[in-house]
């Protein structure tokens, strides 16, 4: 059977580039779809009626028309535009972190409606909540799960004892976390503290709620960012060029 020339469906905005004058070509993670590439005719017209619901993070349910190269999007209905973000240049930075975490670790054409489900629930927290970047380490935690890099935090990964809940020693590239004897021993080791690796396992154990309850010190923070950013980066072989971005924001704050 054919596959109908007009379809909707709820979709994110991840990346925007210029098509000539007036058009954009337009990366999208959609709830049926996945992520999908799209032209967005005339929405850098003074004007549009379309450009406004087609901005990056916007949460937008669209109609879209299959064509030869790449599909158009013919008709664009803001269900969420995340308002709080522009307020908060550092909420704002956080967001680009999210959306470029999934443009990078996702292919074209393959549905994941749990995995779109978590994005929106990622913008709305880092939005929202009042903790933002433990939503972000939320939100890596649950990505590198989903995309088959989920770090060991429950032996080591040298010796393959079980862990306790001391000070320890992380390694992305052994793949998660080292006892402190044989973290000592491993090159390019680096330290994660008992509370950021007490942290880590409510992360990847899916426990939210518990984690925004836990009180989170300077150390516990830098810990655990520390760590999840060098898994990412082991996985794409290179840094989100966002982080640089948030760095920035960062240190103006």
């Amino acid at each position: 059977m054919r596959a109908a020339r007009v379809y909707r469906t709820p979709a994110v905005v991840l990346r925007r580039v210029r098509l000539g004058e007036m058009d954009m070509i337009l990366t999208l993670f959609t709830a049926y779809h996945g992520k999908i590439r799209a032209v967005g005719k005339g929405i850098r017209r003074p004007g549009s009626r379309s450009g406004g619901h087609l901005d990056i993070p916007m949460h937008s349910t669209l109609q879209i028309a299959r064509g030869r190269s790449l599909d158009i999007v013919t008709q664009s209905e803001t269900i969420d535009a995340f308002v709080a973000l522009r307020d908060d240049l550092t909420r704002t930075a956080l967001a680009f972190e999210v959306i470029e975490l999934i443009d990078r670790v996702t292919e074209e054409g393959h549905e994941d409606r749990a995995l779109f489900e978590f994005l929106v629930a990622t913008l709305h927290r880092v939005a929202d909540d009042p903790d933002p970047d433990l939503a972000v380490r939320f939100w890596e935690m649950g990505v590198l799960e989903r995309a088959g890099y989920r770090p060991n935090l429950h032996t080591c990964v040298q010796c393959d004892h079980p862990l306790e809940r001391v000070d320890s020693f992380c390694s992305a590239t052994a793949g998660g976390i080292l006892c402190p004897t044989c973290g000592a021993r491993v090159p390019g080791a680096r330290p994660i503290g008992a509370n950021a690796f007490a942290m880590a396992r409510l992360l990847q154990n899916g426990d939210y709620a518990t984690a925004c309850r836990v009180r989170r010190d300077e150390d516990l923070r830098r810990d655990l960012e520390a760590f999840l950013r060098a898994q990412i980066a082991h996985v794409l072989d290179r840094n989100l060029a966002s982080t640089a971005f948030l760095n920035r924001v960062r240190s103006m704050t």
